[in-house]
């Protein structure tokens, strides 16, 4: 890359580009006109729900595995949960805790989040090795890593 060129704004974009055009396959797919005003998002939290249904998960978790800010969970949570996704259900240990449970309509679109996670997967993934995704994903990882050090927006002038 010219060392002229801003790479952090060229990565930035570049990021952007392929995050909208997940969204737009997403948008595309059949198991969008299986949702009621669903996301994606909502697919990936169910299929963290249902590959993690052996704990308790709660709003925390949600928010942990997804990088997320309260208001954002909450946002979504509320959501799944007006659309009958989810359930949130005192535990015995905690009456403050609600862990978050998948409903059994969300249990049936699991396997098509699951199927759509696959294809997206495979189109994602096509053309490269396995070493070259295992770097791939290790380079991703350090940009989140730079990301969430990096809290305070200064672009690492400190």
């Amino acid at each position: 890359m010219d060392k002229n060129n801003n790479s952090e704004k060229a990565l930035g974009i570049s990021l952007r580009k392929v995050n909208i055009l997940l969204r737009r396959r997403f948008e595309s797919s059949p198991i969008r006109k299986e949702l009621d005003h669903g996301t994606g998002m909502h697919g990936y939290i169910i299929c963290y729900l249902k590959d993690n249904n052996n704990r308790d998960l709660f709003q925390k978790d949600v928010e942990a595995n997804f990088s997320m800010r309260r208001s954002t969970a909450t946002a979504i949570l509320q959501l799944m949960e007006k659309n009958g996704l989810i359930e949130r259900k005192t535990v015995d240990y905690d009456a403050r805790l609600k862990k978050i449970i998948l409903t059994e309509k969300a249990k049936r679109l699991a396997e098509l989040f699951e199927e759509e996670k696959r294809a997206i997967n495979k189109v994602l993934e096509s053309g490269f090795t396995q070493s070259e995704l295992e770097l791939f994903h290790s380079l991703l990882d350090r940009v989140a890593n730079n990301l969430q050090n990096n809290q305070n927006g200064d672009g690492g002038r400190n």
